[in-house]
């Protein structure tokens, strides 16, 4: 009796290959999670142009034509386009580019720098400044499907640290979340900068790291080019997922030199394999993000270099946009302002009126992540402490450098904190699942 209790506490843990009731039932509840993501998704695709779509739209056209053309010595790779060019990464471009080039719509012609950021948008379409809604319903119609591939992409990450009802609520208030619907048909690059975040965190929870840092060093290598990869893909779509760096240093530390038998300990001895795949993958970062970005290419790293400067100082720039007469009104500065915009476009709406019950719950949530994790070191479970410290890493480290960051009240800024919010909110179900357990155990005897 008390094992069916247990049940409940259980994470997934056979392979995704492995025949059974298991995975059978989680790929049926991925699609039918997927499916409704995708309908509330699709149910905004319709609404009015966003501000931010006409210009994003205007130089994902730009950009992908060149692409297409080999030309990546046109000066369009060089202008900045108010903060829409050279000054952002390119991935999310690329895909509503895609999109454009296979529905006929790349080379349609409006002017969108034209826009007049002083007038509201309605002002902004009867001048003609956005793109013909054909147009627009092509370069927004990818983001619906990445935002709901976000959603069972949490969902994968939430079953291997924690149970499957735990995970389950974590992932529809990841998933139905307003500020994820509204941006998942917008034709803008923080879905995308999301998606290839989940996918690179995805990754890392995927790779057996200990089971072939001693004995297989070809295969280490691989692993830490694959895991560069996405990390590229990431970084390379927003300059916000450049915290992510800080998740797979650290993760890897863990994984590599970090040592859980017989005890847990620091040994020094294996350094070497954290320098290594922390070259190995970083390098591979590094060429995803200059590949995929033509206005760095040059024949001399120095000039590279020195042009990826302009990359970086994007944040400076958005930030010093604070004090443009314009954006007064919304910008942000007080470390509790940031808060308290945090619970009203994430959590009031999905848990309670109350922020300080919202944040109570939030902080059970992290209180029994520890939990979880001090018991995972004293089972000795290498595979679960590895999931639930890189589950800590990518909480702590995502939410802090975002609210460090975050110079808006805009509702895209926020998309990053659904993440680690979500997981404590698992981690707070978690919490009644723990004590229903106990309970249930101890009448069950």
């Amino acid at each position: 009796m008390a094992s069916r209790a247990n049940f409940l506490l259980k994470k997934v843990e056979k392979a995704p290959g492995q025949f059974g009731p298991v995975p059978v039932l989680f790929a049926a509840l991925v699609l039918v999670l997927y499916a409704y993501f995708l309908s509330l998704n699709l149910s905004e695709l319709g609404k009015v142009l966003f501000y931010d779509e006409s210009q994003w739209i205007w130089v994902s056209q730009k950009y992908f034509g060149d692409v297409i053309r080999g030309d990546f010595r046109n000066p369009h790779w060089q202008e900045n386009y108010a903060r829409f060019g050279n000054s952002n990464p390119k991935i999310a471009q690329y895909l509503i580019g895609i999109s454009l080039y296979l529905s006929g719509e790349l080379n349609t012609k409006f002017p969108a720098m034209k826009w007049n950021w002083n007038k509201d948008r309605y002002w902004n379409i009867w001048k003609g400044h956005s793109p013909p809604w054909r147009t627009l319903f092509y370069g927004r119609i990818p983001m619906p499907f990445l935002g709901a591939f976000c959603g069972v992409l949490f969902f994968y990450l939430t079953t291997r640290i924690m149970s499957w009802p735990s995970a389950l609520v974590a992932t529809l208030f990841f998933g139905s979340s307003e500020v994820l619907t509204t941006y998942s048909a917008r034709a803008m690059q923080d879905v995308p900068a999301l998606f290839f975040n989940l996918l690179f965190l995805a990754v890392l929870f995927s790779i057996p790291w200990r089971k072939v840092l001693p004995k297989f060093w070809t295969r280490t290598f691989l692993y830490a080019a694959v895991s560069g990869f996405f990390l590229g893909l990431a970084v390379s779509t927003k300059l916000n997922n450049l915290v992510l760096i800080g998740v797979f240093g650290l993760y890897l530390f863990w994984v590599t030199v970090v040592e859980m038998e017989p005890k847990l300990r620091i040994s020094l001895r294996k350094i070497n394999r954290f320098l290594i795949c922390s070259i190995v993958g970083m390098l591979v970062c590094g060429m995803v993000f200059v590949g995929s970005n033509p206005y760095l290419y040059s024949t001399s790293p120095l000039k590279t270099f020195q042009k990826s400067k302009i990359l970086f100082q994007l944040g400076a720039e958005v930030r010093k946009s604070r004090e443009e007469e314009m954006n007064k009104k919304y910008a942000i500065y007080s470390s509790r302002e940031k808060f308290k915009q945090i619970n009203r476009k994430i959590l009031k709406g999905a848990i309670s009126g109350k922020p300080a019950l919202n944040w109570a719950i939030i902080l059970a949530g992290l209180i029994f992540l520890l939990f979880r994790l001090r018991s995972a070191l004293k089972k000795g479970s290498a595979s679960e402490t590895d999931h639930l410290v890189l589950a800590l890493l990518a909480g702590a480290i995502i939410f802090i450098g975002n609210f460090c960051w975050i110079p808006f009240n805009w509702g895209r800024h926020f998309l990053p904190f659904l993440t680690p919010l979500a997981i404590a909110i698992g981690f707070s179900v978690e919490i009644i699942l723990y004590f229903f357990t106990i309970l249930y155990n101890l009448i069950s005897k």
